[in-house]
C-alpha cells in the first residue's frame, strides 16, 4: 500500500476505493514486545489470540470483498485511513468548507472496511456525491 495517493489531473481513476482500518494487532505489533505495550493491551480482557482472531477476521472480510470486486470486473485500490491523512491535502478529496473536494465528480464509490470509526473518518475526506458505504469486518 501506498503512503500517497496519486489522483489528479487526468489519472484514470478506479471504479472502487476501498479503504481499511489497520487492525489492533498491526498498530500496536511492535508495542507488544515490551511489558508496558502488553499489559495496556491485554488489560481489557484481550490476549494474543482474541487480537489474532480479530485480526484474521477483517483480513477474511476484506479478502471476500476484493474477491467479488475481482469478479465483478471492477477496479480498485486499497489503502488505509493513514494512507488518507498522509496524503498532499489532507487527502484525495478532504471536505475544506468553500471549497470542492477533489473527487466530487470523479468518484463513485468508497467502501470502508472496518468499524463505525473508519467510515466516519472515511467521510471526511469525501464529498459531493460519491457514494461511502461501510462493511464492518468483525461483526
Amino acid at each position: 500500500m501506498s503512503s500517497y495517493i496519486p489522483w489528479g489531473g487526468n489519472a484514470r481513476l478506479p471504479d472502487v476505493v476501498v479503504i481499511q482500518k489497520k487492525t489492533a494487532l498491526e498498530r500496536y505489533a511492535a508495542e507488544f514486545s515490551t511489558e508496558t505495550g502488553r499489559s495496556y493491551f491485554l488489560k481489557d480482557g484481550q490476549s494474543d489470540d482474541t487480537l489474532q482472531i480479530a485480526h484474521d477476521q477483517h483480513c477474511q472480510t476484506l479478502d471476500s470483498l476484493l474477491t467479488i470486486l475481482t469478479q465483478q470486473g471492477l477496479s480498485f485500490s486499497l489503502h488505509t485511513l493513514d494512507d488518507l491523512a498522509q496524503s498532499p491535502g489532507g487527502g484525495p478529496a478532504h471536505f475544506q468548507a468553500g471549497r470542492e473536494p477533489v473527487l466530487r465528480s470523479r468518484l463513485d464509490l468508497v467502501i470502508c472496511v472496518g468499524g463505525d470509526g473508519t467510515l466516519l473518518r472515511t467521510s471526511h475526506f469525501v464529498g459531493g456525491t460519491t457514494r461511502i458505504v461501510g462493511l464492518n469486518s468483525v461483526p
